[in-house]
């Protein structure tokens, strides 16, 4: 958790041995997110240029898309990702309504570079799979964790909030959190 300098290394590492390996546009937006993570935009932005298409079928293939509308937001500015995000994914969304958390992810990292409250209205309210990464960074690197305190705050965090909590408040808020975010960006 927050160890994106490993995860970059992994990355690189793991791209130049399986060049066809089959998830490898999960690793290249893993690998996006690391750079991102640490401050490395123009990287991340090379990385997300160079992404792999993702394969027909793909359950995950909209992590890449969402990484990418994070690294947007840095090289364009958030208003313009958050535009696109919402252009890019509403119909997605309206065929698979379990990517919505994940999609929520990408607009709530949009409205904390905005500084924007909504960024923690939104990922308090939602359990996301796919960018779950993004969304423990949101919890966790505005509260201060770092690489070495991540896990233990993480773990306090799911003891005082646990999962099937937040799986009722996805339940109970995504569906409104999602529209909202469409409607105000579309």
């Amino acid at each position: 958790m927050l160890r994106f300098d490993e995860c970059i290394e992994l990355g690189n590492e793991s791209l130049a041995a399986a060049p066809n390996y089959g998830w490898r546009h999960m690793i290249e937006a893993s690998w996006a997110w690391a750079l991102l993570a640490v401050g490395r935009v123009d990287e991340a932005a090379r990385a997300v240029e160079s992404y792999s298409p993702v394969p027909p079928g793909s359950q995950w293939g909209h992590v890449n898309t969402i990484v990418g509308h994070t690294v947007t937001g840095h090289v364009q500015g958030p208003e313009q990702a958050a535009h696109s995000l919402a252009t890019t994914m509403r119909e997605p969304i309206s065929r698979r309504p379990r990517i919505r958390s994940d999609v929520l992810v990408g607009f709530a990292y949009l409205a904390h570079l905005r500084d924007d409250d909504r960024a923690q209205e939104i990922v308090t309210n939602i359990q996301p799979f796919g960018a779950g990464p993004i969304a423990a960074w949101l919890l966790l690197v505005p509260s201060g964790a770092t690489d070495q305190d991540a896990l233990e705050r993480l773990a306090q965090m799911h003891e005082s909030n646990p999962v099937w909590d937040r799986f009722v408040r996805d339940t109970q808020h995504s569906q409104r959190l999602i529209l909202e975010e469409l409607d105000r960006w579309s």
